[in-house]
Parts: C-alpha cells; sequence; structure tokens
C-alpha cells in the first residue's frame, strides 16, 4: 500500500513536470542568473546596511513575490475573457470557469494525475530564502540548508493537517462569515477578497514597521528579512492549500474570487 503511494506521487511529480517544464525553468531562470552573477547576494545584504533607507524594502520584496504567486489565481478567468475578446462573442463564463479550474488544479474524469502548477510559482522565492540566508553566512551553508529543511517540513504538517480535515482558523472563520452572508455570490466575494488584502496589507504594515524600529541593528534586520520571508511563505502556501481544498467547492465564488 505505501509503495502505491510513493509510485502515485512520483508518476504525479513526472507528469508536472513533463507537462510544465517551460512554465518551471522560466520561473527558476531569473533567481538562479542573480545568484550566478552574484548581483543576488549583493541585493540582499544591501537590506541591512545601517545608515540607509534599504530597509523600506524587505516588505516590498514580500509583496513582489506573493504577488507573483498569486497572480497564478487568474489565469483561468483571464483565459476565458480573453478567448472571449478575440472570439468576439459572448460565452457562459461561470460553468466554462467550472471545468476550467479542476484542469487548472490537476484534475481529471480519472483523478487528479498532476499537482497544480500555481504551486511552482513560489519556487523563486524558495530560491531567494535559500540565498538570502546563504548571503548572510556565507561561510556557513549548513544554515541555508537547515532553512529550507525546516521550511519543508512546515509544507509537510500543514498538508498533514489538510489530510485531517483542519484548516487553519483564520480562514475557515472567514470563509464561513462570507458563505453564510445573503448577499450575492460577486458581493461575498468582493468582501472576501478585501479582508484578504487586509490582512495581507496588515502584515506588510507589521514587517515595514520592524524594519524601521531596527534599522540599526544589523543583527535583528537579518532576522527579520529571513524570519519575515519564512513566514510570508508559508503562510502563502496555507492559502493555496485553503483555497484548493475550500473556496472552490463554490464555483461561482470562486470565480468572482479570481476575476
Amino acid at each position: 500500500m505505501r509503495a502505491n503511494k510513493y509510485y502515485d506521487f512520483f508518476l504525479k511529480f513526472y507528469r508536472t513536470v513533463k507537462h510544465n517544464v517551460f512554465y518551471i525553468l522560466l520561473s527558476l531562470a531569473v533567481p538562479l542568473i542573480l545568484w550566478k552573477v552574484q548581483v543576488g547576494r549583493d541585493i540582499v545584504v544591501s537590506l541591512t546596511e545601517q545608515g540607509s533607507d534599504n530597509y523600506l524594502n524587505i516588505p516590498l520584496l514580500i509583496a513582489a513575490f506573493s504577488l507573483l504567486a498569486l497572480s497564478n489565481w487568474v489565469i483561468p478567468v483571464l483565459a476565458i475573457d480573453l478567448w472571449a475578446l478575440v472570439m468576439r462573442r459572448p460565452v457562459r463564463s461561470q460553468p466554462l470557469f467550472g471545468g476550467l479550474i479542476a484542469l487548472y488544479n490537476g484534475d481529471t474524469v480519472t483523478g487528479r494525475v498532476q499537482f497544480p502548477i500555481r504551486y511552482f510559482a513560489s519556487l523563486p522565492w524558495v530560491i531567494f530564502l535559500y540565498v538570502t540566508v546563504l548571503s548572510f553566512f556565507p561561510s556557513q551553508p549548513v544554515i541555508a540548508i537547515i532553512t529550507i529543511a525546516a521550511l519543508i517540513l512546515c509544507v509537510v504538517l500543514i498538508d498533514w493537517a489538510y489530510r485531517r480535515k483542519r484548516v487553519p482558523r483564520v480562514f475557515q472563520g472567514l470563509w464561513d462569515n462570507v458563505a453564510e452572508t445573503k448577499a450575492g455570490n460577486r458581493v461575498k466575494a468582493l468582501r472576501y477578497v478585501l479582508v484578504m488584502s487586509l490582512v495581507f496589507t496588515l502584515f506588510l504594515i507589521l514587517v515595514g514597521s520592524l524594519a524601521f524600529w531596527l534599522r540599526t541593528n544589523r543583527t535583528g534586520l537579518t532576522v527579520l528579512v529571513v524570519g519575515a520571508n519564512f513566514i510570508g511563505l508559508l503562510a502563502n502556501y496555507a492559502y493555496m492549500k485553503f483555497a484548493e481544498n475550500v473556496d472552490v467547492r463554490v464555483v461561482t465564488i470562486s470565480y468572482f474570487v479570481s476575476k
């Protein structure tokens, strides 16, 4: 039984890479090039320079990587809108989205055959985190390896929690409140996105405030850069996992959220 599960996992991974190899290589190319020419390391180290305003870039980096990953959610809706524009004919967007989002999630009639490609959008962020730790501790590469190992462990724990049907309370509570309102699906989706955007903005403000407070403390800024990106990565993955398991069950609301 365990052998079949391992086989199924590696088969899904193989299919994911096979069908999305160009996208995966493209998402990894830029951070790897920056690392190779050492520009990335110089940028990271400059974040903790004393007497400069580079600390302001810490929340901006988190925002950039988060939006890069979350922007993948718009692809199904964007594909429908572009198709309707090119064909110059009206389409039933929501039913079409219901079938498209299943394929986008890796589902077919026979079950899930590959992993959702949107998770690979966070790979540049993972590489950036590794480069960050290695830039701060160039003589101790084991620290960078331990950091990525800890990140993988946390991801495994999140997956384990979902297998036990546990959903983060902050996400589930928000979703329950949205789903129970009497407003239309478009209003529910807008309210949901606005609240999630507010939470995201508050996190960035918190990181920026801590960066300002620690602007003269190189060690503190170092911990903040690593810690904030680590937490941001996990929060982003946790939200994607929640959306995959919960909010796509209501296709109409999911359509408006993606749009």
